[in-house]
């Protein structure tokens, strides 16, 4: 009884940990392609934090929302897509809106959490990396 809890508990968890890893891949692509969309006139306004120009800056955005998400959603180098993403994260809620209330930055914090935890946890076993990992397995055993 206790096996066939355990065994239906990791079944839901995997399937609610891949619901995840795809859905916040899918929304950090909506807002990435909605800042590419609003290129160039967007890179006037956008902030730059780090000193480094506002297109560079935007451009940067865009590469951690849009192409990074894609990966999260893909299940592709997850652990790696994840680090701009955090990166780009921190210098939202820390710097952009380091002094804004709460509810202003609440949005870049829970896209900070939520790419921390999937750095956490990986690829998830429905994914590309997990894919890549079972053929390669398969090509050194034979």
């Amino acid at each position: 009884m206790k096996l066939e809890y355990h065994i239906q508990s990791d079944r839901v968890h995997t399937i609610a940990y891949t619901f995840f890893r795809v859905l916040s891949g899918l929304l950090l692509m909506i807002n990435g392609w909605s800042k590419w969309l609003a290129l160039p006139d967007a890179s006037l306004d956008f902030p730059d934090p780090l000193g480094i120009g506002s297109t560079f800056s935007i451009y940067l955005a865009i590469f951690s929302e849009l192409i990074c998400g894609l990966a999260l959603v893909l299940g592709l180098m997850t652990r790696i897509a994840s680090i701009p993403i955090v990166i780009t994260f921190v210098v939202a809620v820390f710097l952009v809106h380091g002094n804004d209330p709460f509810d202003v930055k609440q949005t870049a914090m829970l896209y900070l959490i939520a790419s921390v935890y999937i750095i956490v946890q990986g690829s998830g076993r429905f994914s590309l990396d997990e894919l890549i990992k079972s053929l390669d397995k398969g090509r050194t055993a034979q």
